[in-house]
């Protein structure tokens, strides 16, 4: 142990900072506790420095400094008083613009420095975020923005079971809430009064170097090489970002320590031209390198990379070899010193576990290296070539090794090709680099000159793109991995003891261990098991969609949502929630009746996930939507069958779907146009071994007189409100008959209808129905525990 923390010092320290951060962030110390432990741990300290058990006590101060980090973080810039009283209405704010919108992205952060409320004044000094309008003009940071009669809420969190968090998101930039306006002329702009400031500098610049992008290539390539030399992912195109996700290459993307690595190149090469001595390139590479650190945004990837060849470059002028863990662990120290938030950023994970297993795993690699290299023919080029591509296949493969587990927590994918595409796309990348800082150095003198270096550039930009594509979309270039849990976590550990470890007894035990571990979790998976009923409405917006999940684990998806033009309830909502929960298989498919609502988000869900049924009505009139339907079921081959009143379906032994309406008569709607489809929904009762759920699709209240024949079978434990909600649905006399123990309304937040209807929501409340709305609730997901329905918190 001795030995090992005079060797590596700054992995010991690292370790137990991380420790401290993660450990507060579970259990949540005081600040005056942690501060008095900190006094009493020096005290100890002094007392034992001559003690065996120091490193104990230096372990403890580091973890405590990683604990006292993260509370004075998040005082700093998360707490204040005034949140506990958020949503704050019709106040007046001042404030700074910290980061402005840019391109399409209309929302930026502001820093409010006043809030005056009634007669008071609160200074705050905290960032929120607000979405601008179209048409506001040009900002830049720095910039003075007066808000009148606004509101300041909390930030929104996710809606459903997977989505992306973007509230947490932002709380990690050290965003506490957000500005909402409805009246855009309440806004007053100030341009910045002062001469000079250094975020407004790095943000003209970036704005000025991103521009010359855009003036000499087309928007798609524009995009990608702002990406790369800027960090700007935002004028990405989806489907290139896309392509780049499935091939695993994502990395050149996000502008990782690899750009770094071409960058330091690029600058040694430039400034050994220079007529200066060889300490003084070293000093100019170290400025220039922070100078492109601030350019790029300073993410977790590029300050870890930077730090690091800072570390190398003062090794060299210092004449001295700086260990490479140390190096490694001690940019990592310094980066969570300031940034403690960031130890559960995707971009630092990431980051820092990929070039971790880099250095662990690729000197495990050499005696594989070596074997290849002596079968390789003697010519020099060639043999140099293939030697250089299994070099780069073999670090690559060892950076996946860290990063395997995140990408299947976090993207539910495992990419194959990536081995194979990262040999052609790191070497095209050192290519684009340089040819893209030599387009806007060229540009200074010659626009001309520009232009045909810019041809040149997007040329090979779009033979990445052509090569990305092909790879991303070839047969097995990616494995979907559904649910990445302790035991496929064991599992790969396991595998990992096995291949790389040797004849260490300690590693050998512990490899047993590992085995052990892993086959009394395969043997506790695969037991045969019970699962109890779940019921998960989705947040859809102003549409539905609802899954059910029975005992023996089949999957049932009652309507699928809205789709349009600007959103997709099926890849937006519907497909990541499916890949939460591990399901990659749709049993059913129940589609109540064909508005765009309730079928739209379908048809992205048919490329996305295998549905083994579908069942509809059999709508008498030609329209759209289900034509559309129809279409795509026989091209992709998908058995569907049209049902109404009386029919039942089978899912398993203990549940059974019952057809309550529509009748045959009610599948004629009065006008042809297909506007009044709400009274062919399909009304479906759910028995789940004597639970029942009523879903009434948008059915009307003249179809709802029609259902009270079934009098008793009509009651049912949860019922999903009709048509979200409206006046037209509901009636007292069907809430009465039905009596449910909990009523579901899918609803969309803020909808131009209004919905719920206030009588609605009267009528359940006289007849003390507990109701959950998606528009305050967001995803709801009920669980069937004895004897009734609980509700269950998934975010």
């Amino acid at each position: 142990m001795k030995d090992y923390l005079s060797r590596y010092p700054l992995v010991f320290i690292f370790c137990c900072f991380a420790a401290g951060i993660w450990l507060q962030d579970r259990l949540g110390f005081s600040l005056l506790f942690l501060l008095s432990l900190f006094f009493l741990i020096l005290i100890l300290l002094v007392i034992f420095s001559r003690s065996k058990i120091l490193p104990i006590f230096l372990g403890l101060t580091f973890l405590n400094m990683g604990q006292l980090s993260i509370i004075f973080w998040q005082h700093i810039h998360l707490e204040h008083f005034i949140v506990a009283y958020f949503p704050l209405e019709k106040v007046n704010a001042r404030g700074e613009l910290f980061d402005p919108p840019e391109k399409d992205r209309k929302t930026g952060v502001i820093i409010i420095d006043h809030i005056y409320v009634a007669n008071d004044t609160i200074k705050i000094q905290k960032k929120f975020i607000f979405k601008f309008p179209k048409d506001f003009p040009e900002m830049l940071p720095g910039d003075i923005l007066i808000f009148q009669n606004v509101s300041l809420s909390h930030l929104d969190k996710s809606r459903n079971p997977g989505q992306f968090d973007f509230s947490t998101y932002l709380r990690m930039q050290g965003v506490i809430g957000q500005i909402i306006s409805t009246d855009f002329s309440n806004i007053e702009f100030i341009p910045l009064s002062r001469l000079f400031s250094i975020r407004r500098s790095i943000f003209l610049m970036r704005q000025t170097i991103d521009r010359q992008f855009y003036r000499f290539m087309d928007e798609r390539i524009a995009g990608f090489l702002s990406a790369i030399l800027l960090g700007k992912k935002e004028g990405i195109q989806p489907d290139i970002m896309l392509d780049f996700q499935r091939g695993g290459v994502a990395h050149v993307i996000a502008i990782s320590g690899l750009n770094v690595g071409f960058i330091v190149f690029i600058l040694l090469i430039v400034l050994s031209f220079f007529p200066i001595s060889f300490r003084l390139q070293n000093v100019a590479a170290i400025f220039l390198l922070v100078i492109h650190m601030l350019l790029t945004g300073a993410n977790p990837p590029v300050v870890r990379a930077t730090i690091m060849i800072i570390i190398y470059l003062l090794g060299i002028i210092l004449q001295r070899k700086p260990e490479v863990y140390n190096t490694l662990f001690f940019a990592g120290f310094l980066f969570l010193l300031y940034h403690p938030q960031d130890l559960y950023s995707l971009s630092f994970q990431f980051s820092f576990l990929a070039v971790l297993t880099m250095l662990l795993f690729y000197e495990k690699f050499k005696p594989l290296e070596k074997k290849i290299s002596e079968k390789l023919p003697e010519g020099k080029f060639f043999r140099k070539i293939i030697l250089a591509g299994v070099q780069l296949f073999l670090v690559s493969l060892a950076a996946q090794i860290g990063t395997i587990p995140l990408t299947a927590i976090h993207f539910k994918q495992l990419p194959i090709i990536s081995l194979v595409l990262n040999l052609i796309v790191i070497p095209l990348l050192g290519f684009i680099t340089p040819i893209g800082f030599i387009i806007l150095f060229s540009a200074l003198f010659s626009m001309n000159l520009a232009r045909i270096v810019s041809y040149f550039l997007s040329f090979i930009v779009v033979i990445l793109f052509k090569v990305v594509h092909l790879a991303a979309n070839f047969p097995g270039a990616y494995i979907r991995i559904l649910a990445f849990d302790e035991l496929a976590f064991f599992i790969y550990l396991t595998i990992i003891m096995i291949l790389f470890s040797f004849t260490s007894g300690r590693i050998a035990y512990f490899r047993k261990v590992f085995i052990a571990v892993a086959v009394i979790l395969i043997l506790w998976k695969i037991a045969p098991s019970t699962h109890q009923p779940q019921l998960l409405m989705m947040d859809v917006g102003q549409g539905e969609s609802t899954l059910l999940i029975t005992p023996t684990a089949k999957k049932v998806l009652f309507d699928a949502g809205s789709a349009s033009d600007y959103w997709d309830s099926g890849t937006k909502v519907i497909y990541p929630v499916l890949l939460e929960l591990g399901i990659s298989r749709l049993d059913k498919v129940i589609l109540s009746h064909p508005h765009s609502d309730h079928v739209g988000g379908i048809f992205s869900l048919l490329n996305n996930v295998t549905i083994d049924s579908i069942f509809l009505p059999d709508v008498k009139i030609q329209y759209f939507w289900q034509d559309s339907l129809l279409t795509r079921f026989r091209r992709k081959g998908i058995p569907y069958r049209f049902i109404q009143m009386g029919d039942q379906i089978k899912i398993d032994p203990v549940s059974r779907i019952y057809i309550l309406a529509p009748t045959g008569d009610q599948l004629q709607p009065p006008d042809a146009s297909g506007k009044s489809l709400n009274n062919t929904s399909l009304v479906s009762l759910v028995n789940i071994s004597g639970t029942t759920v009523l879903f009434t699709g948008d059915t009307e209240s003249d179809v709802e007189k029609d259902l009270l024949i079934w009098n008793t079978f009509l009651k049912a434990d949860i019922l999903k409100v009709g048509h979200h909600g409206s006046i037209t649905s509901s009636s007292y006399p069907f809430l009465h008959k039905i009596s449910p123990q909990i009523a579901l309304i899918p609803v969309g937040k803020d909808n131009k209808f209004d919905h719920p209807s206030p009588e609605v929501l009267q009528r359940l409340n006289k007849l003390n129905i507990p109701y959950y709305r998606t528009d305050l609730q967001g995803a709801i997901w009920l669980i069937r525990t004895q004897p009734a329905w609980e509700v269950r918190n998934w975010d």
